[in-house]
């Protein structure tokens, strides 16, 4: 019989579950004839390359220039003064990268906010300088039209927009134009912002200097974010035209404008597009998004989404990664810049996607997983395991996204019948249903043979580790905390402690949520309550997060300690005049 082992278990072993990955678009698996009396073997997978990581960094763009060279800005933030600085990367080959700083960088004026590349890889430049100190400070925004061996051209603001108006922002535009969207001035005189509800433009070429077509943002205007907004945040530049998504009623649209300014629905009520996930475009104007299942395709002119890159065990399915930059590559692969907050210290990894036909289309290891629920932590953990085991593939399998509309209790039989038959996943993650039933039944493997209690806090994996077997461990737990000032917090030893602390503090205004203005309003000490609990789920939390072990044991429940807790429960609760707390 097929044993199993929870995902935690593989966590221990492999110091975490981890990730490689990379491909042409939509390409199609071959086969390669078996030996005599074996199968056929399907060849052919995508696989993730991560080839270049930069600390302490963020990604900005991502482009490929002509000659096929690939080019990826990168940004840093200093924490103290919030001054960015920029740094240019490229690569002749897709996969070897080397820091290649152009001249014009050191003769721009005033700090860089923001990096734009244009369809010709010329870059606009948007920069500001501080005048002035304290409340009479000012900035001053400015923008430079930027050409490798070329002198940085500053663009005239004022008269690119007109008198009255207030620039709203540049996107670029075909070869070497932009987008110059503006509108009159909204709110306070200080404050000098626009409104994107009101936004006009047009069309400017920077090679030659001149005006082009009126823009008209009809369409434009549902694709921003807020009333104040950039015009065409979400847009890619196909090197002759826009593409962008934008809200409507019945779903998001893709949409394109052309250098003519006009602007036309491509696709209507395509729901697997969202504003804020990564786009971009390849030669042919076909359109891509990735989002944390993969990359998905729009041909130019077609009415079908189609799935082009699909492994919940990439990187772009880790929830400690933010995607910042997708780019379609000529040669069909596809490069993702990504920031990756899951450690100590802030990475910008850039990953690159290929389609190599050389592969078996099936990995000879894999290790499957299986999930009632999408859970965050289980792709963490693949990620981590993928990088330390790159020849092993995962294959995670999320019950009720991939069987929709079937119920809880079906799924869990349909579970255990593959399992009892000796088939089902190696590695089940426990969430929401009783695990005692699979261990009775013989299908979780024991693993105290391989498993040194020592590695792990006691408190936390005391009770997994029995006289019968150790068959699964917890993925995350909670850790409450208690934070104020040390002679307080030394203070508080027992719960009969908070409770007279909290009782003998002013009470918290009654319906105080977490989203309330005055949530994090500074009272004076006097005023202050001991503890915010916005809720009776906040109370409970607390109290049986940080005292559970004091009532469920290894044996029974304490039914004093359980007692007690409810006492504290409804005493803070009436106190605090907290919903759902009785009166009695």
């Amino acid at each position: 019989m097929k044993r199993i082992i929870s995902l935690l278990l593989v966590l221990a072993l492999a110091a975490g579950l981890a990730a490689c990955g990379g491909g042409t678009p939509a390409p199609s698996s071959t086969s390669a004839p078996g030996t005599a009396g074996q199968p056929t073997v399907a060849m052919g997978r995508w696989v993730e390359q991560e080839v270049l990581t930069m600390d302490g960094m963020a990604p900005s763009e991502a482009y490929q220039k002509e000659d096929g060279t690939v080019v990826v800005w990168m940004m840093r933030e200093d924490p103290q003064t919030y001054e960015r600085s920029f740094q240019r990367y490229a690569s002749a080959d897709g996969v070897n990268f080397t820091e290649d700083p152009p001249d014009y960088m050191a003769k721009l004026t005033g700090s860089v906010i923001v990096v734009m590349p244009l369809g010709d890889g010329s870059t606009i430049f948007g920069t500001y300088t501080v005048e002035g100190e304290g409340e009479a400070a000012s900035y001053q925004q400015a923008y430079f039209y930027c050409r490798d061996g070329a002198e940085p051209q500053p663009l005239d603001l004022e008269a690119l927009v007109p008198e009255g108006n207030v620039l709203l922002g540049l996107t670029p535009i075909g070869p070497t134009s932009m987008v110059v969207a503006y509108s009159p001035p909204d709110g306070p005189e200080e404050r000098q912002s626009g409104n994107s509800n009101n936004a006009e433009g047009y069309i400017y070429d920077l090679a030659s200097g001149t005006k082009g077509a009126d823009v008209d943002f009809t369409l434009a205007k549902n694709s921003m974010s807020s009333s104040n907004g950039t015009p065409l945040t979400n847009a890619v530049n196909t090197g002759d035209r826009l593409l962008y998504v934008v809200g409507a009623a019945d779903g998001p649209q893709l949409c394109e404008m052309g250098l003519d300014g006009q602007s036309k629905v491509l696709l209507d009520k395509c729901d697997f597009l969202g504003n804020y996930s990564p786009s971009a475009v390849d030669k042919d104007k076909n359109y891509y998004m990735l989002n944390d299942t993969g990359i998905s395709r729009v041909v130019y002119g077609g009415t079908l989404q189609e799935q082009v890159v699909e492994d919940r065990a990439f990187a772009y399915a880790s929830p400690e990664l933010y995607a910042a930059k997708l780019l379609a590559a000529a040669d069909g692969s596809f490069y993702m810049c990504a920031l990756n907050t899951g450690g100590s210290t802030a990475t910008a990894p850039l990953y690159r996607y290929v389609f190599d036909e050389n592969l078996p289309s099936e990995p000879e290891n894999t290790i499957t997983v299986w999930s009632l629920v999408a859970s965050d932590t289980v792709k963490a953990a693949i990620t981590q395991f993928k990088k330390s085991n790159p020849d092993t593939e995962v294959d995670y399998t999320v019950a009720m996204e991939d069987r929709p509309g079937v119920t809880t209790q079906d799924l869990l039989t349909t579970l255990v019948t593959e399992l009892l038959a000796g088939k089902g996943p190696d590695v089940i993650v426990c969430d929401g249903f009783d695990y005692a039933p699979y261990v009775e039944k013989g299908i979780f493997a024991d693993l105290s043979g391989v498993l040194n209690k020592d590695d792990f806090k006691e408190n936390l994996v005391d009770s997994y580790f029995t006289d019968a077997g150790t068959f699964i461990l917890p993925m995350r737990w909670k850790l409450p905390i208690v934070f104020g000032l040390p002679e307080e917090v030394a203070a508080l030893k027992t719960l009969d402690d908070v409770q007279a602390a909290i009782l003998e503090a002013p009470a918290q205004e009654p319906g105080l949520a977490t989203d309330s203005d005055n949530f994090y309003a500074w009272k004076e000490p006097a005023e202050q309550p001991a503890m915010l609990l916005p809720g009776v789920n906040r109370v409970l939390d607390f109290v049986l997060g940080s005292g559970m072990p004091a009532i469920v044991t290894a044996e029974d429940v304490n039914e004093e300690n359980l007692r007690r807790t409810y006492e504290f429960v409804r005493s803070v609760g009436q106190y605090y005049s907290l919903q759902g707390v009785a009166d009695g």
